[in-house]
């Protein structure tokens, strides 16, 4: 009766360490890709490298004042193969150089 309360917990730990893994990956590759656009980068050579970086993810920019800010979605993994649907969203942002 212990044993699948066990296993239980062993995958809930599991999937939030991959969770806080995945977290962290978006939050450099926002961080990256901030920085590409705000050198004068193209969108279409940027959303590409992070799709190798990360997988499968939602991208949205926007420029707020002197700042160009790029959004990333995506879908937690594990999460995901269990049919929870939960997703993460992280936001980072770069001074523009052209401005």
């Amino acid at each position: 009766m212990v044993l699948p309360a066990v296993v239980l917990c062993c995958l809930f730990l599991l999937g939030a360490i991959g969770a806080a893994g995945q977290r962290v990956r978006l939050i450099d590759a926002a961080g990256q890709a901030a920085r590409e656009l705000s050198r004068g980068e193209s969108l279409d050579t940027v959303e590409p490298r992070l799709t190798r970086l990360i997988g499968p993810a939602s991208l949205t920019t926007a420029q707020e004042g002197e700042y160009i800010c790029v959004r990333l979605s995506a879908p937690v993994a594990l999460a995901g193969a269990l049919g929870l649907g939960l997703s993460q969203h992280v936001e980072s942002c770069a001074l523009d150089a052209g401005s």
